[in-house]
């Protein structure tokens, strides 16, 4: 079953989030052990991000600039959420000014620019 092109945005904009929450998290840890946890959890998202990404349409093909915008805000707002329910279930240190740098980042890494 194929799904819309909007399903698609969703589903990738999920997957962006949790790996840059897993990068974001990694970085303010000084634990070994999470360290290991969280690269695998963020070459795990990495590799569904491309999945999605291509599925959008083909990663050598520029998005038009609205749907760049909208990929942007929601990861924002997801990623946000999401480190606002760590801070309070206890997680420390956690590198707030690092949202848009690895948001710009990693989308550049996937092609969305």
């Amino acid at each position: 079953m194929s799904l819309n092109k909007s399903a698609i945005i969703e589903r990738f904009t999920g997957q962006v989030a949790t790996l840059i929450v897993h990068i974001i998290i990694d970085k303010s840890s000084t634990s070994e052990e999470m360290h290991q946890k969280y690269v695998k959890e963020i070459n795990n998202s990495l590799s569904l991000a491309k999945k999605y990404r291509n599925d959008i349409n083909p990663i050598d093909k520029p998005l038009h600039s609205s749907d760049i915008e909208y990929i942007k805000q929601k990861i924002y707002g997801k990623v946000k959420s999401e480190l606002q329910s760590r801070t309070l279930r206890g997680y420390k240190n956690i590198q707030w000014n690092l949202i848009n740098e690895e948001i710009e980042k990693t989308l550049k890494e996937l092609n969305i620019n």
